[in-house]
């Protein structure tokens, strides 16, 4: 519900009055399966490009445990919470991986000449795709800065190291906009 209280605002969103609101039917039968199913007919209407985080209760909002007991499930939980995530990561450089080779097998046209264009803060896709789109026009896309990148296209809270460093080697500095503006001029001239 979150994300689409980004979206827009409406005076209540309850899965039923947002299920009208969209004009996908009326009423609810609130059973766990129909929710669902409604809830996925939602989500084919609304499309949501970008998912915002839940909140994590505070530690005020919690009721105290003894403190042995708490500190072990405190332990069990960030250990498993590490596994998840390295998984999690690891899924998700498996996938990179894929998208940037596929990229350097498909090139659609070759824009940028091998010049080497690193990517830095959120953007419209992920950073995966952004490096794949910009290999797939001919550049290079490292993760980190060296005295070699051309270009850091930098998103809306870009990272604050790797904008210093391209500041200091002289790097040309362009916001996703102009990024996607130069595939666009090159690609709409054919």
């Amino acid at each position: 519900m979150n994300t689409i209280k980004q979206k827009e605002i409406l005076p209540s969103y309850k899965l039923v009055n947002l299920l009208e609101h969209y004009n996908i039917k009326k009423g609810q039968a609130h059973n766990a399966l129909q929710d669902v199913l409604d809830l996925l007919e939602l989500l084919k209407v609304i499309k949501p490009e970008r998912w915002s985080t839940l909140t994590t209760p505070t530690s005020g909002s919690t009721v105290k445990k003894d403190n042995k007991a708490s500190k072990s499930e405190s332990e069990s939980s960030a250990k498993a919470n590490k596994f998840r995530k390295f998984a999690k990561d690891k899924e998700k450089i498996a996938e990179e991986k894929e998208m940037i080779e596929f990229a350097k097998n498909n090139l659609i046209k070759d824009i940028f000449g091998k010049k080497k264009i690193v990517f830095t803060g959120d953007m419209s896709k992920s950073r995966g795709e952004m490096r794949a789109t910009a290999i797939r026009y001919g550049a290079e896309s490292p993760t980190s800065i060296s005295g070699k990148t051309n270009i850091l296209v930098i998103g809306e809270e870009a990272g604050k190291s790797k904008l210093e460093k391209a500041k200091q080697l002289g790097i040309e500095i362009i916001t996703e906009q102009e990024f996607w503006d130069i595939i666009n001029k090159e690609t709409s001239v054919e």
